[in-house]
């Protein structure tokens, strides 16, 4: 009785040596049971020219550790064709497909062990660290989730009968190949095919990831694993510029953040998997980005991850650059209780104009978000309140002053403005609702 993986092996080996000889090729087992033929492996035999089915070849192999004997009829592709040289072919394609059989085990065992990492099979730790050993696969370090959509490319088609299994393995196949030539010149990475169109990168992080962030002290004010997210996103940008060389089709990737041990890989799954869900139907991601990742997501991240404990992170992650300077916490504080007005902020807080403006331009530069627009407003408030920065709800003046129209992106008095500002705050109404309730 011969195996399954005899007889996938044997069907592929029937399939490529007919249609490079266009012939008829037929494995059998030790038994003389038909294990591949071309007749009904490829939809259509070929004869000999004479109409009949006459031997040319037969030769004796071993298949999975098996013997076999492959039978075949008379090349039609040339005129004069060599035994020897058909021999030599046939024995090539025979090593060249073993070979890939084997390699095929490995990528199915490793597709696996990835799936049991991230949470999608349920696999207790011990065994998980004895199949990790025997795919020389080292979980020792600490590693974030890389999720790659490749669906485009692996299910590309123009027939109305859609991909073949087989070439939708021999596309995975290619994907995780170049996936690991990019990682072999650049760090270590676990991957595997885990579900339809998504292949999922277990990508470790090391002390060259957070140099820079050491250095300037941003290690200390985001924590490891904000720091190790943006390390991964440069990664995950190199990686799409790889695979867009090799495959040619446009791919995405989500990252999720490094959590310590083996259970952590389930949470950076986790996380790349709600910023791919994000980032295909988030606004703010937009179409044109290619590396999503919750810290991303902007306002949309603090009003849609339903988990409470990450949408705290997101809001302190968001206001880390402004930790150590309470005089900004001060003029922020005040900038918003004021209705958004600078001159009012001033006053409030005795000092000149152009000296609110001024700390406020340090925000925006600490954070990347400018206060006296509308949409970075609604992050930077509402991320205060998220983390608890001030223990009142959302002063409802500001949003009321920007609703009715009495200030403008600047903070100064635009009604125009200001009336398309509270056309976006109403976008924004129920959501941000919804978070501050909860």
């Amino acid at each position: 009785m011969h195996t399954q993986r005899l007889a996938n092996t044997a069907g592929t080996i029937t399939e490529r040596i007919g249609e490079l000889l266009s012939t008829w090729i037929t494995i059998l087992d030790a038994g003389g049971t038909v294990v591949a033929n071309t007749r009904t492996t490829a939809g259509n035999g070929w004869h000999s020219s004479d109409g009949s089915a006459g031997t040319y070849l037969e030769m004796y192999l071993s298949l999975d550790g098996q013997p076999a004997r492959l039978v075949m009829g008379e090349p039609h592709n040339t005129e004069s064709a060599n035994k020897d040289l058909v021999r030599a072919l046939v024995e090539s394609v025979v090593k060249q497909e073993t070979a890939y059989a084997d390699v095929d085990d490995q990528y199915a065992a490793k597709n696996r062990l990835v799936a049991s990492l991230v949470g999608l099979e349920q696999q207790d730790e011990k065994s998980l660290l004895r199949e990790a050993r025997q795919l020389k696969a080292e979980l020792d370090r600490p590693r974030v989730v890389m999720l790659l959509e490749v669906g485009r490319y692996l299910f590309k088609t123009s027939s109305p009968g859609g991909v073949p299994e087989g070439r939708i393995e021999a596309r995975v196949r290619v994907v995780l190949h170049a996936i690991d030539r990019f990682f072999s010149e650049r760090g270590d990475a676990i991957c595997g095919y885990i579900a339809p169109g998504q292949i999922a990168i277990l990508r470790a992080s090391g002390s060259s990831d957070l140099r820079a962030w050491i250095r300037n002290g941003d290690l200390l004010r985001y924590g490891e694993n904000w720091a190790s997210l943006q390390a991964a996103k440069e990664s995950a940008m190199a990686l799409l510029a790889h695979l867009d060389g090799e495959i040619g089709q446009a791919s995405c990737i989500s990252v999720g953040r490094q959590y310590s041990g083996l259970q952590g890989l389930a949470q950076s799954y986790a996380d790349a998997q709600l910023a791919m869900q994000a980032g295909s139907c988030l606004s703010e991601v937009g179409p044109s980005e290619r590396v999503y990742s919750i810290d991303g997501m902007g306002l949309d991240g603090l009003t849609w991850i339903p988990d409470t404990a990450l949408k705290i992170a997101l809001a302190k992650r968001l206001l880390a650059p402004l930790d150590q300077d309470q005089e900004l916490w001060r003029t922020l504080d005040t900038f918003f209780s004021e209705n958004c007005s600078p001159g009012m902020a001033a006053h409030k807080l005795s000092l000149h104009r152009n000296s609110v403006s001024y700390r406020l331009d340090r925000v925006t530069g600490l954070v990347g978000l400018d206060p006296r627009k509308i949409d970075d407003a609604l992050k930077i408030r509402l991320a205060m309140h998220i983390s608890n920065r001030r223990s009142v709800r959302v002063a409802e003046p500001v949003f009321a002053t920007l609703a009715s129209g009495q200030i403008g992106t600047d903070g100064t008095s635009d009604k125009g403005s200001g009336t398309q500002l509270g056309y976006h705050l109403a976008n924004y109404h129920f959501s941000v609702g919804q978070t501050l309730g909860s």
